[in-house]
């Protein structure tokens, strides 16, 4: 017998079979050029998911793996599963390979990972693409729609974005507010409904 551990063994409620990692990816992620990315649990940069393992504890994993482990079968301990694209949410099948630890650092180094974040081209260019799409009245009325306290899902609805641009938004990443036109809003919102 082996004195190695078994790979983890994914329940029915998740993730079990190759027929099952459509309607898995399509419930966990959203399109961006190319590449699928994970909108679930991270652990540092990395896609996790809850798995439940043999001996019936659960614990999450790299999502990545575990879609490997379902597709290809069992990962060597000795390499990562990392993606061509070199986006460290993207979980598109396609876009996996397997790599040794040595190479998916020199790759990272490369492409500016290990010191700042980075984009394939085309999600760099789906992002540019995105945002001028939106543009500054965009993100106003993301704003506006959010100081009326719909959430941030409802909002990326209604203006036909990802949930990640309204989140960019609100937390003045993408599209900066000046610090004067953000106590402005402040003050509005503190006076009571009936002042207004």
């Amino acid at each position: 017998m082996s004195d190695t551990k078994s790979p983890p063994k994914l329940r029915s409620a998740q993730l079990q079979s190759i027929l099952q990692v459509p309607a898995f990816l399509a419930a966990r992620t959203e399109e961006f050029g190319d590449c699928l990315l994970w909108t679930r649990c991270y652990v540092g940069a990395s896609p996790k998911a809850w798995v439940t393992l043999a001996d019936g504890s659960s614990q999450t994993r790299p999502v990545r793996r575990a879609l490997w482990l379902v597709l290809y079968g069992a990962v060597p301990p000795d390499k990562d599963v990392t993606t061509r694209c070199g986006s460290h949410k993207c979980v598109e099948p396609r876009h996996m390979r397997l790599t040794d630890r040595k190479t998916t650092c020199q790759s990272a180094s490369a492409q500016g990972r290990l010191h700042s974040p980075t984009r394939s081209a085309s999600m760099r260019k789906a992002m540019e693409q995105r945002k001028d799409r939106l543009g500054e009245s965009g993100a106003a009325q993301v704003r506006a729609l959010l100081a009326q306290g719909l959430s941030q899902a409802a909002v990326a609805t209604t203006m036909g974005v990802t949930v990640e641009a309204v989140r960019a938004i609100a937390t003045n990443r993408s599209y900066p507010v000046s610090q004067t036109w953000r106590s402005m809003v402040d003050t509005l919102l503190a006076f009571p409904e009936t002042t207004r």
